[in-house]
C-alpha cells in the first residue's frame, strides 16, 4: 500500500485525482502527524505501507522568516521521522524539495551536483529535510521541484487570476527566473515511473520541473493571455518589491539526470499552464 501525506496540499490533491483508495491512503495532519515517530510507525505497520510519498510541507516562504520553528518542524522533523520509519520497516520514501535550496547566483541551470546555499528560512528548512533523509540511509528519491502551481490551493496562477478580477493594474517582478511547474507534471512523472523509482537503492536526488525558463512577469503575462483577462502589467525589479524572505534570482533546473534515468521528458511550461487552466475551468 502507498501512503500519501499532505493530502490537502497541491501535490496531495493531484495524486488523489489520479489514484483511488484501492491504490493509496491519503493522510493530512488530522489523520497522521508526520512529526510523531510513534504515530507514524504504528500507522505504517497497521496499514502495511510499502511506499511513502511525502507531500506534506510548510510552504509559506515569507511567513517562515518570522516563525522558523514551525517551518523546521514540518520541513525537517517530518521528513526525518518518515525516513527513520522507512529505514526500520524497509519502506521506500519519495519526498519533494525545492529550487529555493539554491542561492540563485548561477548563470546556467542547476544540476543535482551543484552545492545548495539557501538564502531563506524556508530554503534552509527544506535542505535540512533532504539531509535528514540522506542521514537515515533509507531507500529514497527526492524530487526538487520549482514554482509549483495547480488548480488547487494557493499558488501564483490562482493569485494572478484573482487579482486581475480585483484590480486594474499589477506590478510583477521581472528579474527572478525559474521553471513554472504544473503539479500534473510531477504526479505524472511519479506515476509513469513508479516501479523504476521504488526499485532504486540508497539516496537519490532529481531535479523535476516543466521545460523552459521564464520570469514571474512573463509568466503572469502568459496567464492573462490564455485567460483573456485584461489588466495593465508593469515589470519591476526585486529591489522595488522587497519581501521578508530572499528569493533566488535564478533557479532554473538542468533536467538531464531525470530525463536520462527515466527516459521521461517533462512538458513545456506553456503546455502545463494550459492543462492547469483547463482543469480549473
Amino acid at each position: 500500500m502507498i501512503l500519501v501525506t499532505g493530502a490537502n496540499g497541491q501535490l496531495g490533491q493531484q495524486f488523489a485525482k489520479l489514484w483511488g483508495p484501492e491504490t493509496a491512503l491519503f493522510c493530512d495532519i488530522d489523520t497522521l502527524d508526520i512529526t510523531q515517530p510513534g504515530q507514524v510507525l504504528e500507522y505504517c505497520k497497521t496499514n502495511q505501507i510499502k511506499t511513502i510519498i511525502n507531500c506534506a510541507a510548510y510552504t509559506a516562504v515569507d511567513k517562515a522568516e518570522s516563525e522558523p520553528e514551525k517551518a523546521f518542524h514540518v520541513n525537517k522533523t517530518g521528513p526525518q521521522v518518515l525516513a527513520d520509519t522507512s529505514k526500520k520497516l524497509d519502506i521506500f520514501l519519495i519526498h519533494f524539495s525545492t529550487d529555493y535550496v539554491f542561492s540563485g547566483n548561477h548563470q546556467s541551470p542547476y544540476t543535482e551536483e551543484d552545492s545548495p546555499d539557501p538564502q531563506s528560512v524556508y530554503g534552509k528548512s527544506k535542505l535540512e529535510g533532504e539531509k535528514a533523509i540522506l542521514d537515515s540511509q533509507c531507500n529514497s528519491a527526492i524530487f526538487r521541484i520549482s514554482w509549483l502551481y495547480s488548480a488547487h490551493g494557493q499558488n501564483f496562477v490562482k493569485t494572478m487570476i484573482r487579482l486581475a478580477q480585483e484590480r486594474n493594474s499589477l506590478s510583477i517582478v521581472n528579474d527572478q527566473i525559474g521553471n513554472p511547474t504544473y503539479t500534473g507534471t510531477v504526479v505524472e512523472c511519479v506515476d509513469r515511473n513508479f516501479k523504476n523509482i521504488v526499485s532504486l537503492k540508497g539516496f537519490n536526488l532529481f531535479h523535476l520541473s516543466d521545460e523552459g525558463s521564464i520570469s514571474w512577469y512573463d509568466f503572469a503575462k502568459q496567464i492573462f493571455e490564455e485567460t483573456h483577462l485584461s489588466i495593465e502589467l508593469k515589470p519591476i525589479s526585486t529591489l522595488e518589491y522587497p519581501t521578508p524572505a530572499k528569493r533566488p534570482s535564478y533557479s532554473v533546473f538542468n533536467l538531464s539526470k531525470i530525463n536520462n534515468t527515466f527516459s521521461y521528458t517533462p512538458k513545456n511550461w506553456k503546455e502545463g499552464l494550459n492543462l492547469c487552466l483547463k482543469e480549473m475551468s
